[in-house]
Order: structure tokens, then C-alpha cells, then sequence
């Protein structure tokens, strides 16, 4: 369990503090002031800082690495997070966090510069889905290695 969810309306890190279901045990993730965009699983965070540089880090605050190019959009099972490359002209991209490894969703700024945002973390984790040019993307995370 864990407070508060992916919905925080005033930009409060989500899942800041979870509670072990079985012991009772609540642990708080470490929060710096200034992040933005903070999301947290179950062993890790992933957030912004002020300047919107992303980074990844242990819940406990320890072995903190930046992210590449943007702002983290959502976490799934402290694996998986999507991103946006627009800079490198790639759209909105799946990264996996311990390789580093990404794969482009197929999702590019419109002509108005805007992009629909994909949120893995969403339900129970284990799938990413979008609508794409009249297809619908499923994507099964348990299957990528």
C-alpha cells in the first residue's frame, strides 16, 4: 500500500510512503526539495530536479544516476519508465532502467507540438497499452529481458 497514488493533483512524489501489508513497516522514499514529477516503486524513485534533469535513485536516496534527456512520465514494477526524446527526434520512448536500453513507442509530437503521454505504471503494471493510427499497441512487460 502506499500514499499518495499516480494521481497527485498537487505534485506530490507518488508513493512517497508505502506500508508493508504483512508487518505493518512504512517506509518513506527521500524527496529533495525542489523534484518535480517524482514517482516511486517498491525499490526505487524516479523524479526531475528543479532544472528537469531526470535521475533514478533507491528509495532510500542512495545511488542516485541522472536519466537521459527528460523528465520521467511514469514508473512501472521498478523497471520500466517512459520518456520523451524529442530531441534526438525519437517521440516518446519505453526505458528500460538498468540497461538503459529504450524502444520508441511509435508516438511523435503532433503539428501542434504536443504528445499524448503513455503512463506504464497504470493498473497492475504487467502491460502497456495506446491507441496508435487506428491500431491498438499492447505491450507485455513481463516479457521483456
Amino acid at each position: 500500500m502506499g500514499t499518495p497514488g499516480d494521481y497527485t493533483p498537487s505534485g506530490e512524489a507518488g508513493y512517497e510512503e508505502i506500508v508493508n501489508a504483512e508487518t505493518g513497516e512504512t517506509r518513506k522514499a527521500v524527496v529533495r526539495a525542489g523534484e518535480i514529477r517524482v514517482r516511486c516503486g517498491v525499490l526505487i524513485c524516479v523524479g526531475a530536479r528543479a532544472n528537469w534533469t531526470a535521475f533514478l535513485r533507491l528509495r532510500d536516496g542512495t545511488q542516485e544516476r541522472d536519466l537521459p534527456e527528460a523528465p520521467p512520465f511514469g514508473l512501472a514494477g521498478d523497471r520500466f519508465m517512459t520518456a520523451h526524446f524529442d530531441k534526438a527526434g525519437r517521440g516518446q520512448v519505453l526505458l528500460v532502467l538498468a540497461t538503459g536500453r529504450f524502444g520508441s513507442l511509435g508516438i511523435r509530437p503532433g503539428d501542434d507540438g504536443g504528445m499524448r503521454v503513455i503512463y506504464p505504471g497504470m493498473g497492475d503494471g504487467r502491460l502497456v497499452h495506446y491507441p496508435l493510427k487506428g491500431e491498438n499497441v499492447i505491450i507485455g512487460l513481463s516479457k521483456i529481458t
